[in-house]
């Protein structure tokens, strides 16, 4: 009996000896797949790293590419455009000399008229005119398509200041037998100036209103046709105060005939970073209590008129704009007359 119970026991020492190390061979493998499996991830995952690392750096390199192949496009293309214009320029000058010697070559009447240009501040050009033949004569200017007409001194002599609120669009002059002759404007500048213009037909006056940094009306920045400011003081605060400043650049009472334009014309600071110029536009004929043609059903009780914008460096943009009816005989609130929903304002910026 002692024989069997120690041969049991010593059989039980063994099983729980094999046991114990078919576990430990287990944990053994275990932990080598474990390990194997990690090494593998971490391989993976470099390799994925090191894959989207080199397709960022592909599509990098080929977006400098496309970059610069657009940014040589792009000057190739502005190159192309200032010759373009440099040609069209030259193309102009030599029209307008030739036509200008062919007339005066002639025997025709205005064989000795003379024009003259002249570059002036805030984006205009002043248009000088000679000729005895054409005295007393009506003469067109045409810009961007509008025709202004003007008549000859009676000493030979007409000078029109052109408000160019289409930027360097075309002009030509146009004589009484149909002849025209093209004007040069590439000299004008229109660099840190903005424009709006208000064009209307009707026979009416229409003011154009700008209220510079919340100005208040009859105050200081309140400018209009009957606080115009002028070309000095918008060309002195823009120079050397912190805000620009503008003025009525041309003013339209509504009488003759052809287009109506009053133009305010804005000056930039370059070192202004915001600000805003308020812009109406006041029925001034229609006044405060609207009656006859100028209300109701009238005639001219409903007006329609044309706003040119014109950006620093010359970008164009234009709006019809509709000021709609006023009832008759009643008292029209200030808010009525002068509504600032008409016009956007325009951003002070340098």
């Amino acid at each position: 009996a002692a024989e069997e119970e120690a041969a049991r026991q010593k059989s039980e020492e063994q099983e729980r000896a094999r046991q114990a190390a078919e576990a430990q061979r287990k944990a053994a493998e275990e932990e080598a797949a474990r390990q194997k499996s990690e090494e593998q991830e971490r391989a993976r995952q470099a390799a994925e790293a090191q894959r989207k690392a080199a397709e960022e750096e592909a599509a990098r390199q080929k977006s400098e590419e496309q970059e610069r192949a657009r940014q040589a496009a792009e000057a190739q293309r502005k190159a192309a455009e200032e010759q373009r214009a440099r040609q069209q320029g030259n193309a102009r000058r030599r029209t307008a000399a030739d036509e200008i010697a062919q007339r005066m070559s002639s025997g025709g009447a205005c064989k000795d008229l003379k024009v003259a240009t002249q570059p002036q501040p805030a984006g205009r050009l002043e248009i000088k005119l000679q000729s005895t033949c054409l005295v007393g004569r009506p003469i067109t200017f045409i810009y961007a398509g509008y025709q202004f007409q003007r008549t000859m001194g009676e000493n030979g002599e007409l000078t029109f200041l052109l408000d160019m609120f289409e930027g360097a669009a075309p002009l030509a002059l146009k004589l009484e037998d149909g002849a025209t002759i093209n004007i040069d404007t590439s000299g004008v500048n229109f660099a840190q100036v903005s424009k709006v213009a208000v064009l209307w037909s009707a026979p009416i006056n229409l003011d154009l209103h700008a209220f510079e940094y919340l100005a208040p009306r009859n105050g200081p920045g309140h400018v209009w046709s009957k606080s115009p400011a002028s070309v000095e003081s918008a060309l002195s605060a823009a120079r050397e105060g912190s805000r620009g400043r503008g003025f009525l650049s041309t003013d339209d009472a509504g009488t003759g005939t052809g287009p109506h334009v009053e133009v305010y014309t804005f000056l930039h600071n370059k070192n202004q970073h915001n600000g805003a110029i308020t812009l109406m536009i006041d029925y001034e004929t229609r006044g405060d209590v609207p009656n006859g043609d100028y209300c109701g059903k009238g005639k001219f009780a409903v007006i329609e008129a044309l706003v040119v914008r014109l950006r620093p460096g010359g970008k164009v943009e234009k709006e019809n704009v509709r000021l709609g009816s006023a009832p008759c005989g009643q008292k029209l609130p200030e808010s009525k007359r002068f509504n600032s929903d008409t016009l956007s304002d325009l951003l002070a910026r340098g």
